[in-house]
């Protein structure tokens, strides 16, 4: 048999008084409220962490580097450009590649 059958039967059979039964209520909802305490602790010890979780849900990539609205092969064909104009081509010269012969 539990505690709480226990006690509907002494209650009954007056064994135990309204003045006893209330103290036994109130003593258990102490020892509730002592035992939510370190629950509801821990829930807003894990309150901070959730929100920074739920910002990097938001913000998808968060990359460092900042992205420009050219794609990068065009600045980059852009800036290949740039440079060629300001500076002169070399010429190649062509080296034989054939068999050199000791009249050479």
């Amino acid at each position: 048999m539990d505690a709480g059958t226990q006690l509907k039967q002494d209650v009954r059979a007056g064994r135990l008084d309204a003045v006893r039964l209330v103290e036994l209520v109130l003593s258990s909802r102490r020892e509730a409220q002592r035992a939510q305490q370190p629950l509801q602790q821990a829930q807003q010890q894990l309150q901070e962490p959730r929100q920074r979780i739920e910002e990097w849900k938001r913000k998808p990539g968060g990359s460092a580097t900042v992205k420009t609205a050219d794609a990068y092969s065009m600045r980059t064909a852009e800036s290949w450009q740039h440079a060629r104009g300001n500076q002169p081509r070399k010429n190649k010269k062509l080296d034989q590649r054939s068999r050199l012969t000791t009249d050479q």
